[in-house]
């Protein structure tokens, strides 16, 4: 009995050996990322592929994550839908893309001379910005991993000089979100082209003003090549919220841990993407004057009237809707904290 009970425990213990890698790899969570700017982009490297490689080298076989750009399984424009049907696990995504199903997703992404980037992140942590964003993403299948940000960006480029709002009429703008809100309200006229196509509309003079992003994303884009006149301020997005999104079912069924090193390297992916789009738009800005770039401000009686059609935009949202009265409320209060706090540190003047 003995000798037989040894050479059972024997087979089993030599067995677990074959056995157990086996089922390790079966255990695997392996999950797909969509993105909503192409594979290989310096600003997809620095984001998207900085999360994923944190998580599949902390993992430790537990779970590896697949990044996709946009179109190689969905275009950038349709990740939430594809994150909340489970077509993919995760994706990236910004909530002003949402305008079109839901309004308060574009002061949920970006608010129009709103937050500065640290301002966004502090928002967000600690203003109640989280739960406001879970709030809203509850009703879409979806969990809300956590934030990264980008920086301030170029309100547009065209290919002759913009000095004023009147330089505009007659123009077709590229813009997204409520920027693209507040400009139809004042008369003219924009179109939502995907990033893919920016560059060769702008080339053909299908759209005349192209805004897309941060100095050294369009850089990247080289929309400095078709649009050399170059617009300030960054009145539209002085910054956005971007969200890192799981399916929720995929999310509930996650062990615990697993669900930490998403939120850790959420937090990582946060600070690599944070310092270097912001380092490489400065050199982005002098790569763009050397090529012979004109910058143009807008003055501060457009800016001012530009203020004035987004109150009233913000008025008629919060009016139809409690949810984004909400939403807009913890927003306002927050910056008229941050508004005080912030002479603390203003010291700008030409020097």
């Amino acid at each position: 009995m003995k000798k037989i009970t040894f050479v059972g425990i024997l087979v089993i213990a030599i067995s677990a050996l074959f056995i157990s890698p086996v089922c390790a790899k079966e255990k695997t969570v392996k999950w797909r990322m969509a993105y909503f700017l192409p594979s290989g982009n310096p600003h997809t490297v620095n984001s998207l592929n900085h999360f994923c490689d944190i998580v599949n080298n902390l993992g430790e076989g537990q779970i590896k994550i697949a990044p996709h750009g946009a179109g190689e399984i969905v275009g950038g424009m349709e990740i939430l839908d594809a994150v909340s049907n489970g077509m993919v696990d995760l994706g990236s995504w910004t909530p002003m893309y949402d305008i079109g199903r839901n309004p308060v997703g574009a002061i949920l992404g970006c608010l129009p001379f709103g937050f500065s980037t640290h301002e966004y992140v502090v928002w967000y942590y600690q203003g109640g910005g989280k739960e406001l964003c879970q709030e809203f993403y509850d009703g879409y299948n979806i969990h809300v991993i956590g934030a990264w940000f980008s920086p301030g960006e170029i309100a547009g480029h065209t290919r002759k000089q913009i000095n004023s709002l009147d330089d505009m009429k007659g123009m077709v703008l590229r813009e997204a979100g409520l920027q693209a809100r507040i400009l139809e309200s004042m008369g003219y006229k924009t179109a939502m082209i995907p990033h893919s196509e920016i560059y060769t509309a702008m080339e053909r003079g299908i759209i005349d003003l192209v805004e897309l992003g941060s100095p050294s994303l369009n850089l990247a884009f080289g929309l400095h090549e078709v649009g050399k006149y170059i617009m300030l301020p960054s009145w539209h997005q002085p910054s956005v919220l971007i969200l890192n999104i799981v399916n929720k079912d995929a999310w509930d069924n996650l062990p615990d841990n697993l669900k930490l090193l998403l939120e850790v390297a959420t937090d990582s992916e946060y600070r690599n993407y944070g310092a270097y789009s912001m380092h490489e738009d400065a050199l982005a800005i002098k790569k763009m004057q050397d090529y012979g770039c004109t910058f143009t401000r807008l003055p501060d009686s457009d800016l001012k009237k530009l203020y004035e059609a987004r109150q009233k935009i913000l008025k008629e949202y919060a009016d139809k809707d409690p949810f984004f009265a909400k939403v807009l409320k913890s927003q306002e209060e927050f910056l008229a904290e941050m508004r005080q706090y912030k002479k603390l540190y203003d010291y700008d003047f030409e020097h």
